[in-house]
């Protein structure tokens, strides 16, 4: 049996996500809260295997994803908004489900996830090819560049491309169009300075 977390600070989707559960035999919920602060209690009291969160503030889901990462967290967003789609993904989501989602498409998430699959939005599917292929391109005239490129530099350098213009200047990337470069572990904004994408390569490296 699959045991089930739910966090929403909306009542009517607390209600709608544990009326759904309750249907299936095979899965059993083991808390229902509207407080982000009290999910990481909920999955070490009750070893949660699933957290479905409506919404969640990115900061929090990253810290559930660092404090559990057995669980797997799928997590609601409204679509209309691509960057909350990525920044969950990049927070550590397993999946990713629209609001409007149907009963049938939540129920069949969950045992994907429990299955280690993950389940993403095919409109996402574009944006990260793209933040991919610019990774290859990069690295295709050097192979040396490819050898230094670490796990840790491909996702920000994935993340600075499929970020929107607006969105890099306010997480504290310099340049909209200048991939970062990270000077000190742990790449917070305040360590982002920018020059150009084979020097941003190679100072990574230092660092990671």
């Amino acid at each position: 049996m699959v045991a089930i977390a739910i966090f929403s600070a909306d009542p009517a989707m607390r209600r709608s996500l544990e009326q759904l559960l309750r249907e299936d035999a095979a899965l059993s919920i083991v808390g229902v809260i509207d407080d982000p602060a009290a999910i990481s209690l909920l999955i070490d009291q009750n070893h949660a295997n699933v957290v479905l969160a409506d919404v969640p503030p990115r900061e929090r889901l990253a810290d559930w994803r660092i404090r559990h990462n057995q669980t797997a967290f799928v997590i609601f967003v409204d679509l209309a908004n691509e960057e909350d789609s990525l920044d969950a993904l990049y927070a550590g989501a397993r999946a990713i489900l629209p609001r409007t989602a149907k009963p049938d498409e939540i129920v069949t998430v969950i045992k994907a996830v429990t299955n280690g699959l993950a389940v993403l939005p095919g409109e996402l599917l574009p944006t990260l090819l793209s933040g991919a292929s610019l990774v290859g391109e990069l690295l295709d005239d050097n192979d040396a560049d490819r050898a230094r490129l670490t796990p840790a530099s491909s996702k920000y350098l994935l993340r600075w491309q499929t970020a929107s213009p607006t969105k890099r200047s306010h997480v504290g990337w310099e340049s909209p169009s200048t991939p970062p470069s990270f000077t000190s572990p742990p790449f917070s904004p305040s360590s982002m300075r920018t020059v150009g994408p084979k020097q941003w390569l190679g100072l990574h490296n230092s660092v990671s």
